[in-house]
């Protein structure tokens, strides 16, 4: 019974989760998509800390789950008022309802927007022609091979990165103190390797973020090896486990920017499930220490320095506008020896919704109040001209 109900509540948990963080990352604009989605992933470090902290008071299993759960419970209040994303109603065709949250959003900003916010005629036009298409779905990750490679190795990269940090996670009674004590330090490393993410991403990019700091982590974890217990084996370690955890926040924010809106939330998806795969390995692997001593770090070392290599041969995405085609997807990155983009603009969703700062994000940041009010006031036509080009493309 207990069994059932953790996989029940790490469905759930995952589920919402996945979907808190593209929600998130589609709610702002450019701007502040970085420091926005970076938070999230803040806040999951401070709940890792939260939890060793209740483990060192509440020896009994039976409390802490009954301390742990209720904060779920507690988090379905605010989810009421959330309002649904503006640029995936839009990619559905759903224009009323986008128009009503923002409107509603601008409300209770105290914002003034256009009374025509979109031309429904061009937009009507636009969304028969999408009727013959055929609908986005996860092979459409796989058809094309610059969107297939990057699908690939981002499943790769979340596989190992779920792998280690949980695998580091679940061994820090390995490193000769405490295990109360260790699990807290583990927590304790992830906040300042989150708050370096959410600037590193941007002084130094995704790519190279995600590339460096794996093959640093996946180094500290193959030195553990040859370094005898002690003060410095803590202090390694902890570099490692800050290292996979700083990397481990970026791939989320990577992946919704590489992803195009039809299949961003499927992509990511698709990750979390190579994620979970290498979080169900990961305790498999710790017990290969009975056998070998130290072949769970080699594993975890070496596959680390792999996935940071290939980090390396992805694209970057700082300072780009998110990819709202299946046809922009695989255009990012995309190598000329990969011959002609099979998609063309039957597949291509309504519009290039935030192309220079326009479009509907553009009024959507209004609402929220992140930008000129005065940008808008021709929004209308900017929108038709979006149209009209992304017809053509």
């Amino acid at each position: 019974m207990y069994m059932a109900l953790r996989f029940i509540a790490g469905f759930g948990n995952l589920g919402a989760y996945l979907s808190l963080f593209v929600l998130v990352m589609e709610y702002v604009g450019n701007a502040w998509r970085t420091p926005v989605t970076m938070f999230v992933a803040i806040v999951f470090s401070v709940g890792y800390f939260f939890i060793a902290t209740a483990a060192m008071h509440l020896r009994e299993w039976r409390a802490l789950s009954l301390a742990l759960s209720v904060t779920s419970v507690v988090l379905f209040i605010p989810t009421i008022f959330l309002q649904e994303s503006i640029r995936w109603l839009v990619s559905k065709g759903r224009i009323d309802e986008a128009e009503k949250v923002i409107r509603r959003v601008a409300k209770f900003n105290r914002k003034t927007l256009p009374d025509a916010l979109f031309d429904k005629e061009d937009i009507e036009k636009e969304m028969e022609a999408k009727k013959s298409a055929i609908p986005p779905s996860a092979l459409d990750l796989y058809k094309t091979p610059n969107m297939a490679v990057k699908t690939l190795n981002m499943q790769y990269n979340w596989f190992v990165n779920s792998l280690v940090y949980y695998g580091l996670s679940q061994s820090t009674g390995d490193l000769g103190v405490d295990d109360y004590w260790a699990f807290f330090v583990s927590g304790a490393v992830e906040i300042p390797a989150m708050i370096y993410a959410t600037f590193g991403v941007e002084w130094f990019g995704r790519k190279w973020n995600t590339g460096i700091l794996e093959v640093i982590g996946g180094a500290a974890c193959l030195a553990t090896i040859v370094i005898p217990t002690g003060t410095w084996r803590i202090v390694v370690a902890m570099v490692g486990k800050f290292c996979i955890s700083a990397t481990f926040g970026i791939i989320y924010l990577y992946s919704t920017e590489l992803f195009p809106t039809p299949v961003r939330v499927v992509g990511l998806g698709l990750c979390s499930v190579a994620a979970r795969i290498g979080g169900i390995l990961s305790p498999i692997i710790l017990l290969l220490k009975n056998s070998v001593a130290d072949l769970p770090l080699i594993l975890f070392g070496s596959s680390t320095v792999v996935a940071g290599f290939l980090a390396l041969l992805l694209p970057e995405t700082r300072g780009q506008q998110l990819p709202q085609t299946l046809k922009e997807g695989e255009e990012i990155g995309r190598c000329r020896c990969m011959g002609r983009n099979a998609y063309d603009e039957s597949n291509a969703e309504l519009v290039d919704m935030d192309a220079d700062g326009e479009g509907v994000f553009a009024i959507s940041n209004a609402a929220f109040g992140r930008e000129e009010e005065k940008k808008y006031r021709d929004f209308s036509q900017q929108f038709s001209k979006g149209l009209h080009e992304s017809s053509h493309m």
